[in-house]
C-alpha cells in the first residue's frame, strides 16, 4: 500500500512539472519578440504567469526579462505612434485646436497603464517608461525583499520623477524620505548582490538634494543663501537618522554652512563638486 501511495505522489509530481514546463513554453511563445509586437500579447502573458504552476528559480528569472523586454518593445512602438500624432497637431495653425488635441491624445495614453506603459513628454520629446510594480507583482513570490523594495522604489520614480528637465520635481521632504528609503536598504542589505544599486541610489539623492540640479539649485542666485526649506529639510534629517548613512556627509555640509554664514562659498563649491562626482 505504502508503495503504491509514492507512485502516486511520484505521478502527480511529474505531471506538475510537465505542465509547469508546457506553461513556460506556452509564455515564452507569447512573448517572442520576432513575432508581431501585440499590447494584447502582455495580458495574454499576464494572465498566463498569475496562472501558472510554480515556476523553477531560473524560469522564474527567464520570464521577468522577457516578459519586461516585451513591455518596453510594446512602449517604444507606442510612443513612436503618439510622437507621430504629436507632430501632426503640431503641424496645425489653430493654437486652440492645437491645445485641445494636445489633452485628448494626453488622455488617450492612459490606458496603456493597464499594460505596464507609460507615455509622458519630456524636453519637447515623447518618452515611455515601464511601471516597475506591474512587473514586480506578477513575480512577487520570486523575489528577494531587497529587490521589492528597489521595485517599490522605482515605482515612485517612475509615477512621481524626482528629476525632470533638468529640474528637481517632487518636495525636498519628499526627496529626503527617499533618501531615507536608501539609507535603511543600504543597512538591511550590506551582503545582497543588489547592494551597488541600491548605493548608488543613495548617492543619486544624496547629490539631488544637497547639490540640486541645473534648473534647481540650492542657493539663491542673488543673496547666495541657501534655501530655506532646503536647510530645515537638511537639519529634520540629521535629528531624526543620526545612524544613517547619509546623515554624516549632511553633517559635514551643514558645518561648511555654517562656517560661511549659510552662503555658498569655495568651499562649499568643492565639497559639493565631491559628491555629484563620487562614484
Amino acid at each position: 500500500m505504502k508503495k503504491i501511495f509514492t507512485l502516486t505522489l511520484l505521478t502527480l509530481f511529474l505531471v506538475g512539472c510537465n505542465d509547469s514546463q508546457r506553461q513556460y513554453e506556452a509564455i515564452v511563445k507569447t512573448l517572442d519578440l520576432n513575432n508581431s509586437i501585440e499590447l494584447e500579447n502582455i495580458k495574454k502573458a499576464h494572465l498566463m504567469i498569475s496562472e501558472a504552476h510554480e515556476f523553477t528559480p531560473e524560469q522564474a528569472v527567464d520570464l521577468q526579462e522577457r516578459f519586461t523586454s516585451y513591455i518596453g518593445a510594446c512602449a517604444q512602438q507606442e510612443a513612436q505612434k503618439v510622437e507621430e500624432k504629436y507632430n501632426t497637431i503640431l503641424s496645425g495653425d489653430d493654437s486652440e485646436i492645437i491645445e485641445q488635441q494636445i489633452n485628448a491624445l494626453n488622455k488617450s495614453v492612459e490606458p496603456l497603464r493597464e499594460y505596464g506603459i507609460i507615455i509622458y513628454s519630456a524636453e519637447g520629446y515623447i518618452e515611455s517608461e515601464i511601471m516597475p510594480m506591474y512587473i514586480a507583482e506578477l513575480f512577487w513570490k520570486y523575489l528577494s525583499e531587497a529587490e521589492r523594495n528597489l521595485a517599490k522604489l522605482a515605482e515612485l520614480e517612475v509615477e512621481y520623477p524626482s528629476l525632470q528637465d533638468a529640474s528637481i520635481t517632487i518636495s525636498y521632504q519628499e526627496l529626503s524620505d527617499r533618501l531615507q528609503i536608501c539609507d535603511d536598504m543600504v543597512q538591511k542589505f550590506p551582503k545582497d548582490d543588489l547592494h551597488p544599486q541600491i548605493v548608488a541610489c543613495q548617492k543619486f539623492y544624496l547629490s539631488l538634494l544637497l547639490a540640486g540640479a541645473d534648473n534647481s539649485v540650492p542657493f539663491d542666485w542673488e543673496t547666495k543663501k541657501l534655501n530655506t526649506e532646503l536647510r530645515q529639510t537638511i537639519i529634520n534629517y540629521i535629528a531624526e537618522h543620526p545612524e544613517s548613512e547619509s546623515t554624516k556627509t549632511l553633517k559635514e555640509f551643514i558645518a561648511i554652512m555654517k562656517r560661511n554664514n549659510y552662503q555658498s562659498s569655495t568651499e562649499s563649491d568643492a565639497f559639493l563638486r565631491k559628491i555629484s562626482t563620487e562614484d
